[in-house]
């Protein structure tokens, strides 16, 4: 799995999507996603604050799932998935790995992009 530190455009004719989460002080956690062409170009993002998510893998499982639900309903298209999440990463490519309630959310997002990508799942990318 590499990681360059800096944003890397998605293939041709795709966009892609990153996602990030915090858990503030008050113990509520804040989700957000962007999403880019191939050229970069921001053609959606969006945030939002809910109730405590847990733990940090399952507060960024919820960040790349609603990026992706908002990215399907904005009728985008195939997306790459790129997360700060090592752990999460590992989650969606190691069947069966991880807290439970995350690896509900993972095999949503394995169901979303399945349903977008003609039945391909392609697992997301880590970008610390």
């Amino acid at each position: 799995m590499q990681n360059s530190g800096k944003w890397t455009p998605p293939s041709p004719g795709r966009r892609k999507l990153n996602s990030d989460a915090t858990i503030f002080k008050d113990g509520t956690v804040g989700l957000g996603f962007v999403v880019r062409d191939e050229h970069g170009l921001v053609l959606m993002a969006g945030s939002k604050r809910c109730l405590s998510a847990g733990s940090s893998t399952l507060a960024e499982a919820l960040a790349l799932r609603f990026g992706l639900e908002k990215t399907r309903e904005a009728g985008l298209g195939r997306v790459q998935l790129e997360t700060d999440s090592e752990t999460l990463v590992k989650n969606c490519t190691e069947s069966g790995q991880g807290e439970a309630h995350v690896m509900m959310i993972v095999e949503d997002l394995k169901s979303m992009t399945r349903c977008e990508q003609g039945g391909s799942y392609s697992s997301p990318s880590w970008n610390e």
